[in-house]
């Protein structure tokens, strides 16, 4: 199949950025400005700004392709826009089908990556989308790879969307299982007393609710020291970010400075629990390693003074966080902060240490089972997903035969 630059069948219209104080919010009404794929939805854009004297604007029906990062991030024109330089409108001629050529484009990801320059960012020029090959091929032979990729990418969509509903209630599930377990419901005691602990209700008789700060030592990291960026005592931590439920994400492990003196303050060993200040607040992970690592501000080191098992603890927390627990504490319905004071203040249902291993080990189970079966929906996410690209780089290249193109 032979091919053409895009600018033989379609015009390719650069964005341009007016004066800042040219742009304002976008109230519906005006003319919606997109600055980039920021305002990318899922197939039209939602704009949130406006700019009346936009000097580049696209039209309803055209594509619109994202030329910096994500290069290549495509939606369409479901009227008159306003577009900025992070964006091309691209408007086929007569004898170009529109759906055809979205899925021309879509195709092409690997092509604008190749393109694609910068040192902050990736970003490709209108000349490089201009140069962009396109399947030179009859209109109805056009308009019949588009049929059938319509059909296709929905059906495959459908499948994706189903696997990911699949996902969400084994979320759900989990959620639902460990608030259970550490609030005692699973227990065949009818001896239930009201605890008078906020989220914690109707406990068995036998169980506790002491604070956190009875149980365990609470210690918030250090503030990232900026002294010495590239000088001596440059040592790993971990941040926020990862620390996620139950596991540590090591592959972006940063450095900074600590002060010999804070050095054995502000470390983890094995046992200890991490859990976050802010963001998911209340997430948590028990450092399991018997290396050594030291931690950032953003974290509180929680360190047991018993025998008992700090991953009760962590299944407590992650019960509080599902409920909502810190955000209605902190009175606040998004952002919210736990400080040391809060954490250690905290209130959690306590059983009888055999009890808690009993429940512990349950979890961990459950925990295993559930997390196997979401890896095996990823992949199967993944899998569709790459089958989906494939098929549409196939049918508008001529790899697989579409009956209606080929008689065409």
């Amino acid at each position: 199949m032979s091919s053409v630059a895009l600018k033989r069948v379609a015009r390719v219209i650069a964005g341009q950025s007016p004066p800042s104080f040219e742009v304002s919010d976008f109230e519906g009404d005006g003319l919606p400005f997109l600055q980039g794929n920021a305002e990318f939805g899922p197939l039209h854009p939602v704009p949130i700004h406006r700019c009346d004297s936009a000097p580049k604007r696209c039209s309803r029906h055209d594509v619109l392709l994202s030329v910096r990062a994500p290069v290549g991030a495509l939606n369409v024109a479901d009227q008159t826009y306003g577009i900025g330089r992070g964006l091309c409108a691209v408007r086929p001629h007569p004898g170009t089908n529109e759906r055809f050529l979205w899925w021309v484009l879509n195709s092409l990801h690997n092509e604008l990556d190749r393109s694609s320059v910068g040192s902050t960012y990736a970003a490709v020029t209108a000349e490089d989308v201009d140069a962009l090959p396109i399947p030179r091929i009859s209109e109805s032979a056009q308009r019949a790879i588009a049929d059938f990729l319509d059909a296709e990418t929905t059906r495959i969509d459908a499948l994706i969307t189903k696997k990911r509903k699949q996902s969400t209630l084994v979320d759900l599930r989990w959620s639902a299982l460990v608030t259970e377990l550490v609030r005692g419901r699973h227990t065949a005691s009818a001896n239930r007393r009201p605890s008078g602990v906020g989220w914690i209700e109707e406990l068995p008789e036998e169980w506790g609710t002491p604070s956190v700060g009875m149980m365990f030592d609470v210690e918030l990291g250090k503030m990232l020291n900026q002294r010495a960026a590239e000088g001596e005592n440059q040592l790993p931590y971990l941040r926020n970010q990862n620390v996620q439920w139950d596991r540590f994400d090591l592959e972006d492990v940063a450095t900074m400075h600590f002060d010999p003196d804070d050095r054995g303050r502000f470390k983890v060993r094995k046992g200890d629990l991490l859990v976050c200040e802010g963001g998911d607040v209340g997430r948590a992970a028990m450092w399991s390693s018997e290396a050594e690592i030291h931690y950032q501000k953003a974290l509180h080191r929680v360190r047991p003074r018993t025998s008992a098992p700090p991953r009760f603890l962590m299944y407590v927390l992650w019960a509080a966080s599902s409920l909502g627990v810190f955000a209605i504490e902190g009175n606040q319905s998004t952002i919210v902060h736990l400080t040391r004071e809060q954490l250690r203040a905290h209130r959690v249902p306590w059983p009888p240490e055999e009890q808690q291993r009993q429940i512990v080990a349950e979890l961990d189970k459950a925990r295993a089972k559930m997390r196997d079966i979401q890896e095996r929906l990823a992949q199967q996410i993944a899998l569709l997903a790459e089958h989906r690209q494939a098929l549409i780089t196939a049918a508008v290249t001529g790899r697989i035969e579409v009956p209606e193109a080929t008689a065409s």
